[in-house]
């Protein structure tokens, strides 16, 4: 049949050759004259049929579309193909579905916008989904009323642009996210929910996910097209017989019913109850207090010797110190606040609140439903709603039953008078007071030195990622953009961190000049100016004093004028392997040239040491990777720079020690003796690299591994989260978000504040070593302060091991449940010894004045 229609056509075009003409003659003149006019009389039909499918075939009064990435679109977790796509009799259209006269629906174009998948996914609706540019979908129908329902996820924040849909020119649906403030709105839509247990685990955590917009349209001409903007669509339903409620609520009830299987969570049972005193009935509520790193969950209830009116801590000068005050309530409850007032001392010193210190809202999160890592055998204990998040307080209405937590963050300064200081505490509802305590900080008679940890958060990443950064959203106000960059690092002056890193800033600080084997680093006024600015931010808001860590990798290059600079391996862009060697020469030439420019330029406006970060993580390049940046590192120090390296495998543990300055390794590399040795051989120093978030991590983990600084970067790690996220409140890979009083402003969780305390934790063991090295040199090596704080430090060193894996939370496989492995670490034993500490440090202050 195929050639009886080609000899047709060329029939047709008079192309027939005159033997193709004679068959085509015979042909048509045998037996099967009448099947071939058949035939043809059917084709003509069809034509005319196929010709008039647009307007008058008759397609479904019902539509349902599910939006996808693809078949071969791959994610870390799955591969989505057409089977595992599947939502009820939803149709699933992938990103290249274009219209045509057989198709039902389509793209009248190629899609302008991109797929998206998420990488958590409470249900296979919001699994997929894509992200439209200027792009026009269309759905033939029958002529006539029509309501549509859309399924819109929440936007990547780093693509957010203004969202719209149209029907007939007419907007349907809209929402402005073209600039910051609007952005930030978007992003802290969910920062005042309040946890309450009789709110479903669904309507708290994945309903706000995906907006349904529902709106009514008129079809013509049997083709109804939406014209979209940069939407996150994810689903789509057309309904000509309205039928649309009972469709959205068998949608709902598919999803919620998915939800249930894929996560499994049910809330814990409630812990035994406290002692309830008549005093307790009679206000309403019990008052406890908690440890910075305690855990408390909904059902959590303070044991009989937490529960107190009369809530105490201590700390020294020069330290920042948490109180977490916990409220049960016995009863609902309206307009709930706690009110703390100024501390004062029997002399009547005043160490204020607010000035020197804050109270801080608690805010339930959901665990790490949307987290973007360890996406594979979750236990449903991950999702265990948190208190974590830290908030301004303000009245709330809580239900019985649920602890209410407050964080109370004291500075004791440098000066303050030794001894106890009292403050008065409120209990309001609706506007008055229903009971009231005692807040006790007890200061210490010694000081601590200013934070010897240093790099403590890996800050490039919020820079990056959190939205309210400014060069993210074009602002081309100067000075806005730094105050909300100030406001930013704010965060760490209040508390006491060290940040010191930087990474592709968003101004050029230079422009290289010349060409190839010649360049030169050279600065104008203005670009000096920005580099000045940037380095005075990060030395006063950043508390950097020692030394500056900058990832000089090829944005660097490009930014600042070297337009043509090659990537290479690790991106960092010595010239390509292939490359003759008398080129490779003339990149390293140049690259050495730069390095030592930067240099003189830090030693001339007397700037922290400047530290080349070579490369993060190099083993993720494979043996390439990691022999390249050898390559750079040897590069840095023959121009005479100082080097530092996160490493993360085994190739980088055998290559990296002789060549880094500062060799700071996560729990994927050997972290053991045989390391240690080799980087303590060279005389360079050890630091550690995201491995563990928690109080023992950041100080007595330090301590152990005599560690100059403690490299953490995963809070940065939310602009992973994609599409469908409810950001930021239920990611936990996060330990500060962004304000949305404050545009700028972050503010912190628990998290952040264990990390805050185990470098305080690390400040007391370093001093109590200082003090007893100075007690053996004055010869007091004979008395009790000097033997039990040495018998202390050596007990605990040998306690811990180099392993570490032992400190971070691991998850057992049968039960799910976060174990911390080593002896030693739990919460109320480490604020033991930091009470035991501060004994021993008196007490050999006390030896050293006799």
């Amino acid at each position: 049949m195929k050639t009886f229609w080609m000899k047709r056509k060329s029939l047709r075009t008079g192309n027939l050759t005159k033997r193709q003409d004679c068959v085509f003659r015979k042909k048509i003149t045998s037996k099967s004259d009448s099947r071939i006019s058949i035939s043809f009389l059917f084709f003509i039909l069809a034509t005319i049929c196929f010709s008039l499918s647009g307007t008058e075939k008759t397609w479904a009064k019902t539509v349902k579309l599910n939006f996808g990435p693809g078949i071969n679109f791959r994610t870390a977790y799955h591969k989505v193909n057409s089977a595992n796509t599947r939502f009820l009799d939803f149709s699933y259209v992938p990103h290249n579905s274009i219209l045509k006269p057989s198709s039902p629906w389509g793209f009248q174009n190629k899609l302008r916008g991109r797929p998206n998948v998420c990488n958590q996914y409470p249900d296979s609706l919001a699994s997929y989904g894509i992200v439209t540019g200027k792009d026009r979908f269309s759905i033939r129908l029958p002529n006539g009323p029509a309501e549509v329902l859309l399924f819109i996820g929440s936007p990547n924040y780093w693509r957010l642009k203004p969202e719209s849909v149209k029907v007939d020119g007419k907007t349907v649906y809209s929402k402005n996210l073209s600039d910051y403030k609007a952005v930030l709105a978007e992003w802290t839509k969910g920062e005042n929910i309040i946890y309450d247990p009789k709110v479903s685990f669904w309507d708290r955590c994945v309903a706000p996910m995906v907006e349904e917009v529902r709106f009514p349209v008129q079809v013509k001409n049997g083709l109804l097209t939406l014209e979209m903007e940069n939407l996150p669509l994810v689903g789509l339903v057309v309904s000509c017989d309205r039928k649309m409620d009972q469709l959205q609520q068998e949608i709902r009830a598919e999803r919620q019913k998915q939800c249930r299987e894929r996560i499994g969570w049910n809330p814990q049972k409630d812990e035994p109850m406290p002692r309830v005193t008549a005093k307790d009935r009679q206000h309403g509520y019990i008052l406890f207090s908690s440890n910075v790193n305690d855990k408390i969950y909904p059902w959590s209830r303070p044991k009989n010797h937490e529960c107190t009116d009369n809530l105490s801590f201590f700390a020294a000068r020069n330290e920042r110190e948490y109180l977490r005050i916990g409220l049960l309530p016995l009863k609902p409850m309206k307009g709930l606040e706690i009110k703390v007032g100024d501390l004062i001392s029997k002399s009547g010193k005043k160490i204020s609140i607010p000035g020197s210190g804050r109270l801080w809202r608690e805010r339930y999160m959901e665990g790490d439903l949307f987290s973007p890592v360890g996406g594979k055998g979750k236990s449903s204990r991950a999702y265990d709603p948190l208190s974590s998040v830290m908030l301004p307080v303000e009245p709330i209405n809580v239900p019985a039953g649920v602890p209410r937590m407050y964080t109370l963050y004291v500075r004791v300064p440098a000066d303050a008078e030794v001894g106890l200081y009292n403050a008065a505490l409120e209990v309001r509802s609706e506007g008055r007071k229903i009971g009231s305590g005692t807040v006790m900080l007890q200061v210490m008679p010694f000081s601590l030195e200013d934070n010897i940890m240093t790099g403590s958060i890996e800050y490039h990443q919020a820079f990056q990622t959190l939205p309210t950064m400014p060069f993210m959203w074009g602002i081309k106000d100067r000075k806005e953009k730094r105050r909300l960059i100030e406001a930013g690092l704010d965060l760490f002056k209040e508390l006491g961190f060290n940040y010191d890193f930087f990474a592709f800033p968003p101004e050029t600080w230079g422009h290289i000049t010349g060409e190839l084997g010649n360049r030169k680093f050279e600065q104008t006024e203005q670009e000096a100016e920005q580099l000045d600015w940037w380095i005075k931010a990060l030395m006063k808001r950043g508390n950097c004093s020692k030394y500056i860590v900058f990832q000089m990798g090829w944005p660097f290059f490009v930014q600042n004028g070297w337009k043509d600079f090659p990537k290479s391996v690790t991106k960092l862009g010595l010239g390509k392997a292939s490359d003759p060697p008398e080129v490779r020469k003339k990149y390293q030439k140049d690259y050495c040239t730069i390095v030592r420019t930067l240099i003189e330029i830090f030693r001339k406006n007397n700037y922290p040491e400047i530290y080349f970060y070579v490369q993060g993580e190099p083993d993720n390049y494979g043996v390439l990777g990691v022999k390249e940046t050898c390559e750079i590192a040897k590069l840095v120090r023959q121009a005479g720079g100082k080097t530092l390296c996160t490493i993360n495998g085994a190739f980088a543990h055998r290559m990296s020690p002789p060549l880094f300055d500062i060799v700071s390794a996560n729990h994927a590399t050997p972290i053991d003796q045989e390391l240690m040795d080799s980087i303590r051989k060279h005389g360079h120093r050890y630091g550690g690299h995201n491995i563990g978030l928690t109080r023992f991590s950041a100080g007595w983990c330090m301590w152990a591994f005599d560690a100059c600084r403690n490299f953490v970067e995963v809070f940065g790690y939310t602009y992973l989260l994609q599409p469908y996220v409810y950001l930021p409140w239920n990611c936990r890979s996060a330990a500060f978000y962004p304000s949305s009083r404050n545009p700028g402003e972050h503010i912190p969780n628990v998290s952040l504040l264990a990390l805050q305390c185990g470098q305080d934790d690390y400040r007391y063991l370093r001093k109590l070593e200082s003090l007893l090295e100075t007690c053996r040199k004055t010869g007091l090596e004979k008395s009790a302060a000097y033997q039990d704080g040495k018998a202390f430090l050596a007990r605990m060193k040998k306690a811990y091991s180099l392993d570490a894996d032992c400190f971070i939370p691991m998850k057992d496989p049968k039960e799910g449940v976060v174990l911390l492995r080593p002896p030693y670490n739990s919460t109320l034993r480490l604020e033991r010894y930091r009470q035991l500490m501060a004994s021993m440090i008196c007490a050999c202050e006390k030896e050293l004045k006799r």
